[in-house]
């Protein structure tokens, strides 16, 4: 080792560290729910300079804009040691597998349940029942308190500051 390296100190105030979440999207392309999440997401990392919001994902298309947060493979979710929110059933049942992230929540931008066919009740039951749910909108709110439970938190369009506060606190 050089004379001239200097071990770098790590803050022991977690209050200044670089604060993180997932996003797990299996299809990242131009629906209205990815351009708003890619839309919301690079508002977050212009607004913050703290904060590094990473999108996981399966297949990636061309996107209307650049995203301007960290992307990364699907596989890489299961290490990832921060909150991490799904999108839909398919990607909140690639979660429930995942032991390292301490959060795990889903944001329903769909009432799914009403027209995929090719999930059980059963499933939809134990996913949304382990999970902390974010809903989109009052109807959502409404319809998915009347069927499921009560959902823990109402945020339109993936709202990037109130994304913010509820996944890190």
């Amino acid at each position: 080792m050089s004379k001239d390296y200097v071990k770098p100190e790590y803050s022991e105030n977690l209050n200044n560290a670089i604060k993180s979440f997932g996003v797990i999207v299996h299809n990242f392309n131009i629906s209205q729910r990815d351009y708003t999440i890619n839309l919301e997401l690079n508002k977050l990392t212009k607004k913050y300079y703290d904060l590094c919001p990473v999108l996981f994902f399966g297949e990636y298309a061309k996107l209307a804009y650049k995203p301007s947060f960290g992307r990364l493979p699907l596989k890489e979710v299961c290490c990832y040691k921060h909150p991490v929110i799904a999108t839909d059933i398919k990607s909140a049942l690639l979660l429930k597998e995942c032991i390292c992230p301490p959060r795990k929540i889903l944001y329903v931008w769909d009432l799914e349940w009403l027209y995929r066919t090719d999930y059980s009740f059963d499933i939809y039951s134990k996913i949304y029942h382990s999970f902390e749910i974010i809903v989109r909108s009052e109807s959502h709110y409404n319809l998915f308190t009347k069927v499921w439970r009560k959902p823990n938190y109402l945020i339109e369009d993936f709202n990037h500051d109130k994304i913010r506060n509820v996944v890190l606190g």
